[in-house]
């Protein structure tokens, strides 16, 4: 059984296994299927016996398991565990389930996001903050600010936040 979401994402490329370290690399972000308002569709109707067998189900409907996801994406299915007797699933006919396919032919925005060679940005305003001796939170500065303190009647919270 082949189930075309899961091909068509599986690796990005070998590079990127080898320079992460993982066997395995899949990416989840790459669309796979698209909807479309001008597809008719037939009516199949669940019986007790192919209860969570979407296998079955698909097998019963286009004599084979490669379309599975043509079903569960045709009827918004995210768990196929929860197809029940007496459901009724839509499905397209066999001639339009390429056109619901989804393909891509450049990855380049996922190779963009895969650049492990990315330098942190300096941010010059916060430096700046800082040289100017205004005050951050306590876990950055040398010597911590207690956030809240009494000076007499009143009660200063952030003391120093804002003070040059």
């Amino acid at each position: 059984m082949e189930i075309f979401d899961l091909s068509n994402i599986k690796q990005i490329e070998e590079k990127y296994d080898k320079e992460l370290g993982q066997t395995k690399f899949w990416d989840l972000t790459e669309t796979t299927y698209q909807t479309l308002n001008n597809i008719s569709y037939n009516l199949y109707y669940v019986d007790q016996t192919e209860e969570m067998r979407i296998d079955i189900i698909c097998n019963n409907i286009y004599g084979s398991t490669d379309y599975i996801d043509i079903i569960l994406n045709f009827n918004e299915i995210s768990n196929p565990l929860n197809i029940k007797s007496g459901d009724v699933l839509k499905y397209p006919s066999s001639s339009d389930i390429e056109s619901l396919r989804y393909r891509v032919e450049s990855k380049d925005v996922v190779k963009s996001l895969l650049n492990r060679n990315k330098a942190p940005r300096k941010d010059d305003s916060r430096k700046k903050y800082i040289d100017d001796n205004f005050s951050l939170p306590p876990t950055v500065l040398p010597n911590p600010i207690e956030p809240v303190v009494q000076e007499g009647d009143n009660i200063v919270i952030g003391g120093g936040l804002f003070n040059s």
